[in-house]
Formats: structure tokens, sequence, C-alpha cells
């Protein structure tokens, strides 16, 4: 059974897709499988996993197709998604005629049962969409920049996610808040983050884990990678860890049983001398994408000069 996490807050700007791929692809180098869901009209989670096609989650939603031929595998982030496509927010229009209609995305994430985590990348506004991202969550991540407006919005939010709680999902859980875009080279970062955890009503909800600001975290969007791709940055140590402390008992079971499964299939492939063989493939993969980066960058500057 998929464990669904949603990435929610209502206000914009505040790392919802960075916390999205990012989690995910942290949660898929420890050997789950990872589905990413984007229910943002402005389909970020899309333009950075570079997917261009139909169907996405609006015929899903609607009805048009099954949900599982709405599904994209994203290979450099190591994930599947979900994505999202120009007509969500027509779609979202439809749905407001439709019976049960908070329950239509929970309803459809129930036939995808092969996944270990299904994340959602919500909308940041208080619509149809977002009460959906929240139904058919079983608990939801909150991100936070630590600045002080970001601090101030915590409180019409939690309005609405209380009464969103109380009228849809009572049995909705906050995994935590996350704070993010930490940055350690300012007093005020740190005071914004020392005032959230000394918080009575904030401090129990947060998470251990922080996102520190880094330059791979920027510049991953526009290359379509995670952050996991670059094992020495900031973002990779933070983004690990935040999936550490997600995991519950439950999920660290199937982590070792998936480690000893995968154990099992690596001695058998080095008996038959595939291991080499798969290690070479991954090499030339990774030679042909520095390749086409290497290219793209030469072309860039060719144009520019």
């Amino acid at each position: 059974m998929s464990r669904i996490l949603g990435v929610v807050n209502l206000k914009g700007g505040v790392g919802k897709t960075t916390t999205c791929v990012n989690l995910g692809a942290a949660l898929a180098l420890f050997g789950f499988k990872v589905l990413l869901v984007d229910l943002d009209p402005q389909k970020s989670l899309t333009g950075w996993a570079g997917v261009d096609q139909w169907p996405t989650v609006s015929n899903a939603l609607t009805g048009e197709v099954d949900p599982l031929q709405a599904l994209v595998r994203w290979r450099k982030a190591k994930c599947w998604i979900m994505p999202a496509g120009m007509d969500l927010r027509l779609a979202e229009t439809q749905l407001m005629a439709t019976s049960q209609r908070e329950y239509i995305l929970k309803q459809k994430l129930q036939r995808l049962t092969d996944f270990d985590f299904i994340i959602i990348d919500s909308s940041p506004s208080y619509g149809l969409l977002t009460i959906n991202a929240i139904c058919a969550s079983d608990e939801i991540i909150i991100p936070l920049q630590t600045e002080i407006l970001a601090l101030e919005s915590t409180i019409p939010f939690f309005e609405a996610l209380g009464e969103i709680k109380k009228r849809y999902h009572p049995d909705l859980k906050i995994a935590g808040i996350l704070p993010n875009m930490y940055d350690s080279r300012t007093n005020l970062s740190k005071a914004i983050l020392d005032q959230m955890r000394a918080s009575e009503h904030l401090g129990p909800l947060m998470f251990k884990t922080f996102i520190r600001k880094n330059v791979k975290l920027a510049e991953t969007p526009s290359l379509g990678y995670a952050v996991t791709r670059y094992t020495s940055s900031y973002g990779y140590e933070d983004y690990c860890a935040l999936a550490q402390e997600i995991l519950n008992d439950s999920d660290r079971a199937k982590m070792e049983a998936k480690k000893r499964n995968s154990n099992s299939k690596n001695s058998t492939a080095t008996q038959l001398g595939l291991a080499e063989l798969s290690d070479d493939i991954d090499d030339i993969d990774d030679d042909l994408v520095q390749d086409v980066e290497d290219e793209e960058a030469l072309s860039l500057t060719e144009t520019d000069n």
C-alpha cells in the first residue's frame, strides 16, 4: 500500500516543488518506488521533468483515461511522474459539478498500488485542486521559508487547513513543517529558525532537518535533475536527511527487505558476469548525458556570440 504525502502551503515560492522532487529522489535512492503527482496548474514539476505529453493528471481526474496511462518515467530523478497540462485549471472547473469532488484524486490514486510513496505537488491557492491534494494525502509536509513574511502567512494557512481537516479529512496528519531556504550566512535566518522551534504551536511540528540554500538546488531544475545527483552538495545531504526522518518503522523494514533482495540479485548478476556490463552501461549513459550538456552549452555560447 502506498504512503501518500502532500506538499502543501497556500503561499507561493516556499519550495513545494523543490521539496517534492528532491524528497522523492532521495527516497528513490533508498530503493523505494516513488510517484510524483503535479497538481499545480503552473506545472513547475512537469517542466522540471521536461515532460510534454498526453494524457496528464487532468485526463485522469476527469475519467478520460485510467490513471496508469498518465504515468511517465523520469529517469534523471529515478522517479515516476503524473504530469500536469495546460488544461488543469479547466479540469478543476469541470470537477466542481461532480459528486464527492473533494475525493476524486484520492479515488484515482487508490488504483496505483505499485508505489511505495506518492508525493503530491499542490497549488498555492485554496481551491478544489488543493483540497483534493490534502484529502488524498495520509500526511502533509509544509515547507516554510525562514523569513518573516512566510512565518506570518502560517496563521491563515493553518486556519484553512483546520477547516479542511474538520470537513473532509479528520484523519489527516501533519508529517512536519520543513524550514526551507535557510541561509547560514545571515543572523536573520538563524533567528527565525530559533523562533519557529521555540513556538508553542509550530515547534512540536517542526522537522529536525532544515533545507539550506545552495547553488545546486537552484541549478537542477534547468538541467532536469534532482539534487541527489550531486552527492557533495548541501541539497543532497539535507534531502537525504529529510527522507530518513520521514521513514517510519514499516518503511525501514521494507527498505531492508529491498536491500536484501537487491544484494541477492547482484550476487546472481556477478556470477553471470552481468554486473560489470550494467556498470559499463551506466557509465555510457552518464557520458552521453555529459556530451549532450556540453553540446547544449556550446550551442548557447555560439548563439550568444
